[in-house]
């Protein structure tokens, strides 16, 4: 199989494994290439690579390095759980052979399970909450205050806001936080819906609930400018020193944090 100067990507067979690889200008100081051969690579080189050779009339010459990607059932499953948040390959790997192992009744029933909250969940028109009603749970009980809205990042974080039970109002979800060099702009967050939920004239106070990062930040720092002019409340969630922790084991931004949210006596 020859080389051209195109630089694209190339597939070819082998013995059951499909190889990727990217075509080298290297194979142009070969004309008379005749055929490419995948070798597997010494272990610690790399899971599923192979050196990829170029054989010709007077021997076989090392062009680079190619990966090895099997068109199996297993494989499938697997790159497809590796594809899932803090699921890598190892632990795709896991699950793949737990799944495996297990009976056919119980790899149906997760199955059918992903397959029902794909069709049964929805999104809340009011708060965009993942729900299985519109408006959920929380927006339609008449007994949570509705002039004060918690803004997170994420239906989990609603969750874990939730278990506390000291929290009374109901909430907005951003389904993400702003991050321009991935491509995430206003648009592509639930913005412009609190907007309108503000203007409504209901919302006496919006509490950013966005995480302690740099998106997070700039995300809550974004949405104060946008709410400011509207007569609204503003808040951030405090950050500080965890309950039951030592000074001496708290980090530097922690500790600043602390200081700077810090509240009277009688305040908590």
């Amino acid at each position: 199989m020859n080389g051209d100067e195109n630089g694209e990507e190339q597939a070819w067979s082998g013995m059951g494994l499909i190889c990727v690889h990217q075509r080298l200008s290297l194979f142009h100081s070969y004309p008379f290439v005749s055929e490419l051969l995948a070798v597997p690579c010494p272990e610690g080189m790399g899971f599923g690579r192979v050196w990829v050779w170029a054989m010709r009339g007077d021997g076989a010459y090392n062009v680079g390095m190619a990966k090895v990607r099997s068109n199996s059932a297993f494989e499938r499953l697997t790159d497809r759980l590796s594809r899932l948040p803090g699921i890598g390959r190892r632990s795709a790997q896991r699950i793949a052979f737990y799944l495996l192992k297990a009976s056919t009744e119980e790899a149906e029933a997760l199955a059918e399970a992903v397959l029902a909250f794909k069709r049964e969940q929805k999104v809340c028109g009011e708060c965009g909450n993942v729900t299985e009603s519109d408006p959920c749970a929380i927006c339609a009980d008449a007994d949570r205050d509705g002039g004060q809205v918690l803004v997170v990042e994420q239906p989990s974080d609603v969750a874990s806001l939730e278990q506390t039970g000291v929290y009374g109002g109901v909430y907005h979800v951003l389904m993400g936080r702003l991050a321009p060099l991935e491509g995430v702009g206003p648009g592509e967050l639930n913005i412009e819906r609190l907007v309108a939920r503000v203007r409504g004239g209901k919302v006496r106070e919006v509490i950013l609930g966005t995480n302690p990062t740099l998106e997070g930040d700039g995300t809550a720092l974004y949405l104060a400018e946008q709410l400011e002019s509207m007569g609204v409340k503003v808040t951030r969630l405090a950050r500080g020193i965890p309950t039951g922790s030592l000074l001496a084991g708290a980090s530097k931004a922690v500790l600043s944090d602390a200081i700077q949210s810090r509240h009277g006596m009688g305040d908590g």
